[in-house]
């Protein structure tokens, strides 16, 4: 396994930022065809778009501590007045993420089920 950790001082839309790991991504898939390429990045909007999609086997990640962020805001909509809940439904949801193999696609899941785009959340979200 082989990381490389790319940042950059501000500009204007990240021009430079999103060009290098476009660049970077088409060395390594010329030097080494077989190894899978898998992009992490913070859960920034922006940060999504860099352009991965010419470049085969190239998946897209978010970090665990962005995750867990954003399982924090999930957490204060689906249990707004009660934090004693809120606390309880993201432990266990962290805690999904970090050892459960398939924890990813159980919180995916658990958020999609309680989440109707019209209305917002629909009932509280239960860990299964």
């Amino acid at each position: 396994m082989r990381s490389l950790y790319l940042g950059r001082m501000p500009e204007p839309r990240k021009a430079t930022l999103r060009l290098r790991p476009q660049k970077e991504l088409v060395h390594v898939a010329g030097l080494r065809p077989d190894w899978q390429r898998v992009a992490v990045a913070d859960a920034g909007a922006d940060n999504s778009t860099v352009p991965l999609a010419s470049i085969p086997k190239a998946y897209r990640q978010i970090d665990y501590r962005h995750a867990c962020q954003r399982l924090g805001v999930a957490a204060e909509d689906i249990f707004p007045l009660d934090s004693a809940a809120r606390e309880r439904w993201s432990r266990i949801f962290r805690h999904m993420l970090c050892y459960d193999p398939g924890g990813a696609g159980k919180v995916v899941r658990s958020l999609r089920d309680c989440h109707n785009p019209a209305v917002g959340w629909t009932r509280e979200s239960k860990a299964n």
